[in-house]
């Protein structure tokens, strides 16, 4: 089983970010600030401790976010 999983994004600038992790039900079972810097960042999530399935993760700085589907094997 994996025990993490590399999440990539891409910004124009620097700035905050935040990473919020779902599982299905919506309920949020992880929230992490983000320093982001301009161009491809990349923030390792420690899946060990969820049981494998669907999440969706969430990255947002206020006023744009994102999201996406990931699965835990």
């Amino acid at each position: 089983a994996n025990q993490q999983t590399q999440i990539d994004f891409v910004v124009s600038k620097s700035q905050a970010m935040m990473l919020s992790i779902y599982n299905m039900q919506g309920q949020l079972i992880s929230q992490e600030n983000l320093s982001a810097k301009i161009g491809v960042n990349s923030v390792i999530f420690d899946t060990k401790v969820y049981p494998a399935g669907i999440y969706i993760y969430r990255i947002s700085n206020g006023t744009l976010s994102e999201s996406k589907r990931m699965i835990i094997q």
